[in-house]
Order: structure tokens, then sequence, then C-alpha cells
């Protein structure tokens, strides 16, 4: 055996592991929930220690879901644009909820979330353990799922390349529920 084939055993070796286990559980990594497929129930921790359903907080409401980290210096520097988009938006029926999945987040999220300045909900999720089992692997962060009113994913993206495209899908979103009701609205009083 040469060396250069003796050295990628150790990797194929922790790259097999990687690839078969989440967490401790040793369960498969279930795929990132994909545009047109429903969000299930994810339970996380509230700032007040308590237990509360992701998918009961945007019921009924278009959602941006921002999966981020502390240590995460895009993360922390979408925060400004996802607070403006929560403040646009949130008048005609959106929500941005941040899940923070630091290893610690429900011990130092709601203090930290609180300096920050942030008024869009945060949930805590301690190392993402939720949020992979129940929406799926994470692949980079920040991830932001954007979620209609019934639940459905509308789209995924990863990184901040894409903020803008954000705000543009949200108009386009908005502005076709608008005309939608404007149109059944019109179609009810001719009736």
């Amino acid at each position: 055996m040469t060396i250069r084939g003796s050295a990628a055993l150790p990797i194929l070796v922790v790259l097999a592991i990687l690839a078969g286990c989440t967490g401790g559980a040793g369960l498969r990594a279930r795929p990132l929930v994909q545009p047109g497929e429903q969000v299930g129930d994810l339970v996380v921790t509230d700032a007040d220690g308590r237990e509360v359903n992701l998918r009961e907080m945007i019921d009924g409401k278009v959602a941006l879901v921002d999966v981020w980290a502390t240590w995460c210096i895009p993360c922390i520097q979408a925060m400004p644009h996802l607070q403006s988009l929560y403040n646009k938006y949130r008048d005609r029926g959106l929500i941005v909820v941040g899940v923070m999945t630091d290893g610690n987040a429900t011990r130092i999220g709601p203090e930290w979330v609180r300096k920050k300045g942030v008024t869009y909900p945060i949930v805590y999720d301690d190392n993402g353990d939720a949020f992979t089992a129940s929406w799926g692997q994470v692949s980079g962060i920040p991830l932001l799922v954007l979620i209609d009113r019934d639940g459905t994913v509308v789209d995924t993206f990863v990184g901040t390349g894409d903020l803008g495209a954000i705000d543009r899908r949200l108009e386009q979103i908005f502005s076709g529920a608008e005309q939608e009701t404007a149109s059944a609205g019109a179609a009810h009083a001719g009736s």
C-alpha cells in the first residue's frame, strides 16, 4: 500500500461516519425540505424556556425561517436585512422566525438576541438537532426557508447572496395574494 492510499483511508472512514449519522443517534439525516413540500411539526424552545411548535407559530402566515448561529458572521450580517423585511411585510402577513442553532442556544440565546435588538421571533434549537430531525439536514447557514400560508415550502436560500432575491420573491407573493383577494372580492360583488 502506498502512503497516499493509507492516508486516504482515515478520510474515507470519517466521511462515511459523517454521511451516515446525525448527532449521536446513528440515524441517517433526512434531506432538507424542498419547494412544494409541506413543513412538519418542529418543536423548539422560546425565549421563556417553553417548548413551542414552529409549525403552529407560522400557520396561516407567509414565513421566512432563518436558521443561524452566533459564530456565523454572514448570519449576523443578514439580521438587519431580515429585520427590514419583517418591518416591511409584517402588516401584509409575513412572519420572520430565527432558529438559533448554537450548541448552547437555549442558555445563551435570549440574552444575546435581546442585546442585538431583534424584534422578530427567535427560537432556540441546541445544535440544530430538532430542525435536522424534522425539516432536514442543513448544508450551510444562514439557511432561509420561505414558506407560504398553507405550510408549503416556496424556496430555500443558503448564504447571504440572495437577500435581494428574497425581497423580490416576497413582493411577488404579496402582490399576487393582494391581486387574488381583489379579484375574488370583485367577482363576489358582481354575484
